[in-house]
């Protein structure tokens, strides 16, 4: 078992519940899943600090397999490819 490739997405913060949100998507095994994660904290807190918890919660979300939503896409991630032209 290879280790997983986390990637985030935008992360914005929510005044409304206080905390920054992400879509984190992880790569492994040829698969691909994507976590919606959470980070309850204040708007000043520290960039590194809020980027070190975003992965942690996806990672964790991941490794445990009880994550209350996942996502997992019907094919597995090429770098690079073009997707193909759709027919009429």
């Amino acid at each position: 078992m290879s280790d997983p490739h986390l990637t985030l997405g935008p992360v914005r913060y929510n005044p409304e519940t206080g905390s920054y949100e992400t879509l984190a998507e992880i790569a492994h095994d040829g698969l691909r899943f994507a976590y919606p994660v959470d980070l309850p904290a204040p708007m000043t807190a520290d960039f590194d600090y809020v980027m070190r918890r975003l992965r942690a919660r996806a990672l964790d979300a991941h490794r445990s397999g009880r994550a209350p939503l996942r996502l997992c896409h019907a094919a597995p991630a090429i770098c690079g490819a073009v997707p193909p032209a759709r027919a009429a």
